[in-house]
């Protein structure tokens, strides 16, 4: 993380970025994204990890919601572990219509037929519970996808 990145852009002070490590533990983080304010309700600021991407020995992928919990960034993964399976990207999206937004995904194993359109159905006690339930919506995509 690097606070008040806009204004080091502006200023172009580039030799006095100081920077921080708020986790460590992704495998291949990809297309990290913050989380809509209107997904959680109570202004929590967090960030979306889609994780385990295509290169050797980096398969096993899962997703994770990094939250501002306070003074710290705490990790949460609301997805279970499907072995082989990465991700790439999501959108944030009520799918069942109970208000809140629930995480769409795809997910592949590099394999030709063998993507997953997902979705992570955002329970009512949010990162409270984990992981959250998943939903194989249909066999196909596995990488990009638009809603």
């Amino acid at each position: 993380m690097i606070p008040k990145i806009g204004d080091v852009l502006t200023s172009k002070s580039f030799g006095t970025v100081q920077s921080t490590v708020l986790f460590d533990g992704y495998k291949w983080p990809n297309n990290i994204q913050n989380v809509p304010a209107d997904v959680f309700g109570n202004g929590l600021q967090a960030i979306v990890v889609p994780d385990g991407f295509l290169p050797p020995g980096k398969g096993d992928g899962n997703i994770f919601v990094l939250a501002n919990e306070g003074q710290k960034w705490v990790n949460h993964q609301i997805s279970t572990l499907k072995s082989g399976f990465f991700y790439h990207a999501g959108e944030w999206i009520d799918i069942n219509g109970d208000g809140r937004k629930d995480f769409l995904t795809a997910r592949t194993n590099a394999k030709a037929g063998s993507g997953q359109l997902v979705w992570f159905e955002h329970p009512v006690e949010g990162l409270g519970k984990l992981p959250w339930t998943e939903h194989v919506v249909t066999s196909g995509p596995d990488v990009i996808f638009d809603v």
